[in-house]
């Protein structure tokens, strides 16, 4: 990391750890500093939507945020950090500079979700638009379960990504494909079933024997427990 990015994410988890400390009192005190040290050309529309809501007890988005500040204290510190540090002041740079290089729109946030099974039907959502019928078998993933020896590390991460993808190289192309459209497309057994013309009980027993082959496998590389 760039001696800049360094100090300016130092700077900035200070300032979420200041306003954590004490939420109601902090909150427009931490806009009043974030105004006073940013440039007038960096977001300025969205400084001064932010520097209005939490001026005002009674705004919605204020409720909102006061009401984040009620989370678990360790899992709010690292939400907010990562929503406003590390995707807004570290990423926003890098995001520039990739959508000029490829041409293309870089996405402030991906959604990753382990189902879309919700009744609610809210104007706008993308379950309610595509369905209920997109689910992540957290049963199924079980059976692959794995402990990385730091959660929070990106490499540890990336050594665990590249040993998956190296096992499932080992695989037959059609094994390959059910696997990865089941697991990380969440296309269901029915679907798997139509789109490889054979029965469930089929794609039900390849997943389950793919599934314990790469069990195998993650207990030989370290990451499961026999």
């Amino acid at each position: 990391m760039r001696p800049m990015d360094f100090a300016k994410r130092t700077a900035a988890n200070k300032l979420v750890d200041y306003l954590c400390a004490d939420p109601e009192n902090n909150m427009s005190k931490v806009m009043d500093k974030i105004n006073a040290i940013c440039p007038d050309a960096l977001f300025p529309a969205q400084r001064e939507a932010f520097t209005k809501v939490m001026s005002d007890p009674d705004n919605n988005m204020y409720q909102l945020m006061m009401r984040i500040m009620n989370l678990n204290p360790a899992v709010r510190n690292d939400m907010i950090k990562t929503v406003l540090v590390e995707s807004n002041l570290i990423a926003w740079g890098i995001q520039e500079k990739m959508r000029e290089k490829y041409r293309c729109n870089i996405p402030w946030a991906i959604l990753l979700d382990p189902t879309s099974a919700c009744n609610l039907h809210c104007t706008g959502c993308w379950a309610a638009e595509y369905g209920n019928k997109l689910n992540l078998s957290l049963d199924e993933l079980d059976d692959c379960a794995v402990s990385l020896p730091d959660p929070e590390s990106e490499t540890a991460a990336a050594e665990l990504g590249a040993s998956i993808s190296a096992f499932l190289r080992t695989q037959s192309e059609e094994v390959r494909s059910m696997f990865v459209l089941r697991y990380f497309y969440c296309e269901s057994i029915e679907e798997l079933s139509a789109r490889f013309r054979c029965g469930e009980s089929r794609i039900k027993t390849t997943l389950l024997r793919t599934r314990r082959k790469l069990r195998e496998h993650l207990i030989k590389e370290g990451y499961c427990e026999a």
